[in-house]
């Protein structure tokens, strides 16, 4: 490692509060890597808590490792050194465990970034026994691992704590110098354990994803606070999985299961284990308002006197006690998400929203002080129009036009995403919108959105959209074209001309009710044919889309 990254590990660790300490007994070294870089990497809840289960099992050693900055990487390769791990400036290769946790189908690219810095044959079959066990696991990996079955040796899907309780089961005996072929043996057979090389010639495999049932066990919460993170000095604190909405396009919704909430006391005594770091802390739910022990937790929080933030509400949660407890807490700023500019779309999305009510709601929060208000749209979905699209733009106007008649002046800040199609939800038989279109419908948005004072605006590049709409559906061929994306040093246009993996057969296309996905191996507790019924029974209110200009 050059002095300057030492340096640079070194300011970074200086930096965070809550450093665990490496287990001195951990027979197995582990080193968990996010496929970001730190920054990015830190923000993540469900990185930081595997890291931190893991260091809890007596004979395991897990350090960090991430992607490294743009001229960390430049000196990496100009030096033919490799990547090391973070705590103890360790290559990489040097573990008996590499896992990676990966939440976003980007990152893939990331994760063959990181093994060739690290000097680790890519693809799983050329690696001998004497290599470090390759793992991976996350919700993209979770609901379609099989763009990067030939890089990993062993896909761990579904959600932490009840596969890393069966590894520990698995690995207790260890005495640490074992080959990758004997940890390998001991952990597929786990539930959510899929080996991909052994699965490839058998259609008739089954994966059962690994669910946690009772939230008392759950350990997600962050074991380190740094200002480094996109959440500066925030301790973040995970609330309840699953979510009730159940919308068409979401991946968390279809597949997350059913919503679960950690006790009061779990939850408070999680957030009490960061406020020796910080004040700050961000709660992840999809609903707090409908935890059953609500009015005890919002009294508790009050109590501590700390910085509370949520990373989005349901326009559901915006009643009486709910939003005097974000006015009580200091809050001044509250993510919402319409999702869409019509009644028509957002009933086709699965939203059931009514736009009288939200504007209502919205100005509620205004005149009661909470002005900031933080919009999310989708743009691309199934049936979109133009008339739908511009709907965005004439929302946001009444909105804004309803608070000023109010005296109310809201700071409003609005942001657009393309729609990209998941597996496990309804919408994974549908085509995505093109790239020229989304282009056109993001374009004009941006513009509309220029002319209006006291708005803001962003919104994602359709291209990198495109590239996650094919790796969320794509099959093991996806491999070979991440592959020469590497090679050709991340250039995604011309990997794209000059492969021979058609992007548009995964992205452009609907799917027959009947297509095999690569993902039909996956049990994941969802029904496929009620998906498709779902699917069935909006296709009808679709109509042509038309093009912004």
């Amino acid at each position: 490692m050059s002095k300057l990254a030492q340096s640079t590990r070194e300011d970074l660790l200086s930096l965070e509060k809550g450093v665990l300490s490496l287990n001195p007994e951990g027979k197995i070294r582990a080193v968990i890597i996010y496929p970001n870089v730190y920054r990015v990497a830190m923000s993540n809840l469900g990185f930081q808590s595997v890291y931190g289960i893991l260091n809890e099992i007596y004979n395991i050693s897990c350090e960090r490792a991430f992607l490294p900055e743009a001229d960390e990487e430049a000196r990496l390769l100009r030096t033919n050194s490799r990547l090391c791990s973070f705590e103890s400036s360790t290559p990489l290769p040097e573990f008996d465990l590499i896992i990676f946790s990966v939440s976003f189908e980007n990152d893939y690219l990331n994760v063959l970034k990181i093994l060739s810095l690290s000097g680790i044959p890519l693809l799983s079959s050329e690696r001998d026994d004497n290599a470090p066990l390759i793992i991976a696991g996350g919700i993209a990996l979770s609901s379609n691992p099989e763009p990067l079955s030939m890089f990993i040796d062993l896909f761990l899907l579904g959600e932490a704590e009840p596969i890393i309780s069966s590894a520990k089961e698995k690995l207790n005996g260890a005495s640490g110098g074992e080959k990758k072929g004997a940890i390998l043996a001991a952990l597929s057979e786990i539930e959510g354990a899929y080996l991909p090389q052994l699965s490839a010639r058998n259609d008739n495999r089954e994966v059962k994803i690994s669910r946690l049932t009772d939230m008392e066990i759950s350990s997600t919460y962050s074991r380190i606070v740094t200002p480094e993170s996109e959440f500066s000095s925030m301790h973040i604190v995970e609330v309840s999985r699953g979510c009730p909405a159940m919308c068409r396009f979401c991946l968390l919704g279809n597949f997350g299961g059913k919503l679960r909430f950690k006790s009061a006391e779990k939850l408070l005594s999680h957030i009490d284990k960061g406020l020796n770091s910080t004040s700050k802390v961000g709660l992840i739910t999809s609903s707090m308002a409908e935890h059953r022990e609500f009015s005890a937790i919002a009294s508790e929080i009050l109590k501590r006197k700390i910085e509370v933030s949520f990373s989005s509400i349901r326009f559901a949660d915006l009643k009486d006690e709910f939003v005097n407890f974000l006015i009580k807490c200091g809050q001044k700023t509250v993510t919402l998400a319409p999702e869409c500019g019509t009644d028509r779309m957002r009933q086709i999305a699965g939203k059931e929203l009514d736009e009288d009510e939200m504007i209502e709601k919205i100005c509620m929060l205004g005149k009661r002080g909470i002005k900031n208000i933080k919009l999310y749209f989708l743009v691309g979905l199934p049936g979109e129009t133009e008339e739908d699209v511009g709907a965005i733009v004439s929302l946001v106007k009444k909105i804004r036009h309803n608070g000023a008649k109010h005296s109310i002046s809201l700071n409003l800040s609005v942001s657009a995403s393309s729609f990209v199609p998941k597996p496990f939800t309804p919408f994974q038989w549908a085509p995505m919108d093109d790239i020229k279109s989304l282009k056109e419908k993001l374009g004009f948005l941006t513009r509309s959105f220029g002319k209006l004072d006291g708005v803001g605006f962003s919104c994602d590049l359709p291209k990198f959209a495109r590239i996650q709409g094919m790796l969320s559906r794509a099959d093991r061929r996806a491999g070979s074209l991440l592959i020469d994306v590497l090679k050709l040093g991340g250039d995604w246009n011309r990997a794209l001309r000059e492969s021979e993996v058609n992007p548009d057969y995964y992205v452009m296309r609907e799917r027959d009710e009947n297509e095999k996905f690569p993902w039909d191996f996956i049990s994941a507790g969802v029904s496929r044919s009620s998906l498709y019924m779902k699917y069935k029974s909006v296709k009808k209110d679709f109509s042509a889309t038309s093009d912004i200009r």
